[in-house]
C-alpha cells in the first residue's frame, strides 16, 4: 500500500485547488480525490477525516508507475500541528508545496469562501474583520461554524509566519513556494518548475483553467439543510458518499465576482500586514514590495 509523499499544505484561496487537479491528471501522480482530509490539524475542529484508516485508504488507488502521492488540505500550513503529525507518522522522505497570496486578497477572499461554506455567519467582510477579538475571546458561533480559529482573518493571513514555522521543521530543498501572482501571469512554467520539483517529467499539459472562483449559494436555506446532513453523516462515521447531497449542492451554485475593496479599509488591511509581509520576503527570497502598496 502506497502512503502520502507530496503533501499541498496551503494557504486557502491561493491557487490550491487549481494545482491539486492539474496535477492529478499527470500520469505519475495521484492525489486523494477526496481534497482537503485535514487529517493531521489535530488543533482544528474541520477535519473531514478523523481515522487514521480512512485516512491511508484514501490512496489505495495509488498505482506503481505514480511515483508521487499526494493529499492538499489547506489548513496544514495554518496548524501548529499538522507538519509535525505528517512527520511523525509518515517520516522525512517527503516533499510540500506551500502556494502563497498577497494576504490583503487572500483575507477578503477567504471571507468569501467562508460564507459560502456557511461558516461564516457575517456576510460582510469589513464587520466579520472587526469581530476578529470578540471571536478569540468567545468562540460561540452559529451551530455550522465549525471552528471558530479559521473566522481570524488576520492570524489565517499571515503567511510570513507560517512560513517561518514550517521552515523550522523541514528543510526549504523539501519545499516547493509557488506565489499565485506567478501561476496566473505564466501557469505553464510554474507548472514545469513544479513538474521539476518532483521528479517527474512533463506530460505536455497546455490547458490551466483556474478552479475555485467566487461563487454565492442561490438559497441559504437548501445549503443548510445539505450542510447539516453532511455534519451528520459525519457524526455518525459515514464514510460512503450520498451523491443526492453532492447534486442538490451543485444547482445551488452560482458565479460571483467580488467588489473591490473600500480604499481606506484596504489601506488599514496593508499596514496590519505589512511586518508580516517583509517577514515573507525575507523568508522566500522575493520581493514583494507590490503587496504593501
Amino acid at each position: 500500500m502506497k502512503t502520502p509523499n507530496l503533501f499541498i499544505l496551503g494557504a486557502p484561496k491561493c491557487g490550491t485547488t487549481s494545482m491539486a487537479e492539474w496535477l492529478a491528471d499527470h500520469p505519475k501522480v495521484f492525489m486523494s480525490k477526496l481534497k482537503e482530509p485535514h487529517y493531521f490539524n489535530k488543533d482544528h475542529k474541520h477535519n473531514s477525516v478523523v481515522n487514521y484508516d480512512h485516512y491511508l485508504s484514501l490512496f489505495n488507488s495509488a498505482t506503481d508507475i505514480q511515483t508521487i502521492v499526494g493529499e492538499a488540505s489547506v489548513w496544514y500550513l495554518y496548524s501548529e500541528v499538522a507538519v509535525k503529525n505528517i512527520i511523525k507518522n509518515l517520516g522525512n522522505n517527503l516533499k510540500f508545496i506551500v502556494m502563497l497570496r498577497n494576504p490583503v486578497q487572500m483575507a477578503y477572499s477567504l471571507h468569501e469562501q467562508q460564507v459560502f461554506n456557511l461558516n461564516e455567519p457575517e456576510t460582510d467582510f469589513k464587520k466579520a474583520w472587526n469581530l476578529q477579538e470578540e471571536r478569540r475571546r468567545n468562540k460561540k458561533l452559529a451551530t455550522t461554524t465549525r471552528d471558530a480559529k479559521l473566522l481570524l482573518y488576520g492570524e489565517t493571513c499571515k503567511l510570513g509566519n507560517q512560513v517561518e514555522r514550517l521552515l523550522n521543521i523541514v528543510e526549504s530543498k523539501k519545499i516547493k513556494f509557488i506565489l499565485l501572482d506567478d501561476l496566473k501571469e505564466d501557469a505553464l512554467k510554474i507548472y514545469k518548475e513544479t513538474l521539476d520539483f518532483l521528479d517527474v517529467e512533463y506530460d505536455g499539459r497546455t490547458n490551466f483553467v483556474a478552479v475555485n472562483a467566487g461563487k454565492v449559494r442561490k438559497s441559504k436555506s437548501l445549503a443548510f439543510m445539505v450542510k447539516a446532513l453532511g455534519l451528520l453523516k459525519q457524526k455518525l462515521k459515514i464514510t460512503k458518499g450520498f451523491g443526492i447531497l453532492n447534486k442538490t449542492n451543485q444547482t445551488n451554485i452560482k458565479d460571483f465576482k467580488r467588489k473591490p475593496l473600500n480604499p481606506e479599509f484596504r489601506s488599514e488591511l496593508v499596514n496590519f500586514f505589512d511586518d508580516d509581509i517583509k517577514k515573507l520576503e525575507n523568508l522566500i527570497k522575493r520581493d514583494l514590495s507590490n503587496w504593501r502598496k
